[in-house]
């Protein structure tokens, strides 16, 4: 899955928000979402995080001048969750992006 936002913020605005709001987006999934793990290189994060129903993925988000942008390998099996989780997320941004 391969999600791009834009955000009006600097770059290191941007990683701030990230960190700030980690907590509360994890918070929304916590009856599914295990074991989230994540560190900064640079201006990406690597992340990695287990779903009940799914197993493990991991994945980055770039943090750019301009966008948020956010790859997450599903593979093979796991792409018939790909839909919610891509509609799970856009809705948070949205209602949380500044």
């Amino acid at each position: 899955m391969n999600l791009v936002r834009r955000h009006r913020m600097t770059k290191d605005g941007a990683k701030e928000w990230v960190e700030e709001q980690l907590p509360n987006l994890l918070n929304q999934f916590s009856n599914s979402v295990l074991g989230a793990q994540h560190h900064w290189e640079g201006d990406i994060m690597h992340f990695s995080l287990a779903v009940k129903v799914a197993g493990r993925f991991q994945g980055t988000l770039r943090v750019t001048d301009t966008d948020y942008v956010m790859d997450v390998p599903f593979g093979f099996v796991r792409r018939i969750l790909e839909g919610k989780a891509r509609a799970a997320i856009e809705r948070w941004l949205d209602g949380n992006l500044v």
